[in-house]
């Protein structure tokens, strides 16, 4: 999502407006990380009443209340109400007010990183740049026609789905299956029932790599919807699971994939749902495919975002040059010439547990990163500045954004 600054730099924007861009822009940068703890600060705001010419009420009643302690700081005023009119500047200085004051109270560790970084001073105008206009994204975002478009699903088991959603949500199900079950019949299952291009994720009819996937989806959840005589919705979805597993494998069914049909079974009945591992995971999967949908329809960046291989090099050379400090030229140009080292890396990172719905030349960002530091460990130098968590993200909240920045600024080219 790309703005045009000047069209926003002299408009003004109502308290509700910039309150919505915050959260939208805090909610942006959780989904960039894929931090938890972010996207979490960002709910705790939630707004439920947001009516013309009445006071806006957030679900944590406090929380307005303290935009607006962030905002009367920033103007300078305590009499203003939500009816004040601000500008861009104001509305990203009262955001960053509002972050401080929820640190004030306590805050888990990224968030008050997250504070750190907003308060950039001169010295960091690179990142603060790219920061402030992902605000006005936001902002754009916000002041579209219909910013509550839903393009995601709820967790609710009749929420409805379209015949893409509940595909994704198989694909995505049966993948987190396979890497606690290492099932080679599911494994090939799940790789062939990737698009052939990424961009075939919105159309109606999607290419598989093997159409009879598709196809056995499709009749699957007819059967069911003819059998439950209603629309398509989550539950629906998870109960056409086993009968696509029995179509697609028909005669040549396994011993593991008839004991996984069976295990799909679930009654009417809440306590049969609870105690239902699969149908656990199954809506585990639904935020999962929430995070997605709102990666690709915001046009987000993220540690999750899958790139080509061939991008690598053209991620890691502006990374070494940024970080140059750290980096010596000798040993930056040693490494990016280092055609077969590169390849090597790349091979392993591969071997590692990872999606199998990623395409066979594709890696995510966060494996890029890991690439990058391989290749620096396999020319004998380990940056303590480029760490890793148990998550595989690195340590150092400031160099995970300035790491997907680049990564931006390289795909977006």
């Amino acid at each position: 999502m790309t703005v045009k600054m000047e069209n926003l730099m002299f408009k003004k924007i109502n308290c509700t407006q910039a309150y919505k861009a915050m959260l939208h822009f805090f909610d942006m940068i959780s989904l960039e990380t894929g931090d938890e703890e972010v996207g979490i600060f960002a709910y705790y705001g939630v707004l439920y009443s947001a009516i013309p010419g009445e006071c806006p009420q957030t679900m944590d009643a406090a929380k307005w209340h303290d935009w607006m302690d962030g905002l009367k700081i920033v103007i300078g005023d305590d009499s203003i109400t939500y009816e004040f009119e601000l500008t861009m500047e104001q509305g990203y200085a009262a955001a960053y007010q509002y972050i401080v004051i929820f640190c004030n109270l306590g805050a888990e560790p990224s968030v008050h990183q997250l504070k750190k970084v907003l308060s950039f001073g001169d010295q960091e105008l690179i990142m603060k740049s790219w920061l402030y206009n992902q605000w006005l994204c936001s902002v754009e975002y916000v002041l579209q026609e219909d910013p509550c478009e839903k393009y995601g699903l709820f967790f609710n088991e009749k929420a409805q789905l379209t015949e893409r959603e509940s595909f994704i949500m198989m694909q995505n199900f049966l993948d987190a299956f396979c890497k606690k079950n290492n099932n080679d019949d599911l494994i090939k299952l799940v790789q062939n029932s990737r698009f052939e291009k990424r961009n075939d994720y919105w159309t109606n009819v999607p290419n598989i790599i093997e159409p009879k996937i598709l196809n056995s989806w499709l009749t699957a959840i007819r059967i069911i919807e003819k059998q439950k005589n209603e629309s398509l919705n989550l539950l629906n979805a998870y109960n056409a699971m086993p009968i696509f597993l029995m179509n697609y494998f028909d005669s040549s069914s396994s011993t593991f994939i008839d004991k996984v049909i069976q295990t799909f079974h679930i009654d009417d009945t809440c306590e049969s749902k609870f105690s239902s591992l699969y149908w656990n995971y199954w809506i585990k999967t639904v935020g999962i495919i929430k995070r997605d949908q709102a990666i690709m329809h915001d046009d987000v960046i993220s540690i999750h975002t899958p790139i080509s291989q061939d991008i690598t090099f053209n991620i890691i050379q502006p990374w070494f040059d940024y970080q140059k400090n750290l980096i010596e030229f000798d040993l930056a140009q040693k490494v990016l010439s280092d055609a077969q080292g590169m390849q090597k890396v790349i091979n392993e990172i591969k071997q590692q547990p990872r999606s199998y719905l990623l395409l066979d030349n594709e890696v995510t960002v966060l494996e890029t990163y890991h690439i990058m530091t391989k290749l620096l460990e396999l020319h004998g130098k380990i940056i303590s500045e480029f760490a890793v968590d148990e998550n595989g993200k690195p340590v150092d909240f400031e160099i995970l954004l300035d790491w997907i920045r680049i990564c931006e600024q390289v795909i977006k080219a």
